[in-house]
């Protein structure tokens, strides 16, 4: 009686598992109860259904799919994004505006997509300080800067 009872209780808190093909014969495994994880190879879709999976999965033929690229990192420690400058870029900046290493500094990590640093570092570039093509690279993450 324990064993069923447990059996019982196992395939009821179970999430139910599919294992079904799409319309190329790649085996797809659904799992879940809204949303829904399917997964084929590498390739996983959460959907609503196990039909709105399906159909994603058919949508694709095979070896069309790539995985999408990650988001480009926006975020640097203060430390390393001041470091992003070399010594010179840093005294002459530092001679035009002796707080904004201090205030870079204090943020502890700097986002190079934020409104107020963009427009410091055009003020740079307007002040003759940085050449556009450096500013792009400062902030540019996936680019190394001297």
């Amino acid at each position: 009686m324990r064993i069923i009872l447990a059996l019982l209780i196992t395939t009821l808190s179970a999430s139910p598992v599919l294992a079904v093909s799409d319309q190329y014969g790649r085996a797809v495994t659904c799992s879940g109860a809204g949303p829904v994880v399917c997964s084929s190879g590498a390739l996983t879709v959460t959907a609503p259904t196990e039909q709105s999976a399906i159909a994603t999965f058919n949508a694709m033929a095979p070896g069309t799919w790539v995985p999408p690229a990650p988001p480009p990192q926006t975020t640097i420690s203060a430390y390393d994004f001041i470091n992003r400058l070399t010594p010179a870029e840093q005294t002459a900046i530092q001679a035009a505006r002796p707080m904004w290493p201090i205030q870079i500094a204090s943020l502890g990590t700097v986002d190079v997509t934020n409104g107020t640093l963009l427009a410091d570092i055009q003020a740079a570039v307007a002040a003759g300080l940085l050449t556009q093509a450096r500013a792009a690279q400062i902030l540019d993450l996936r680019v190394p800067s001297p």
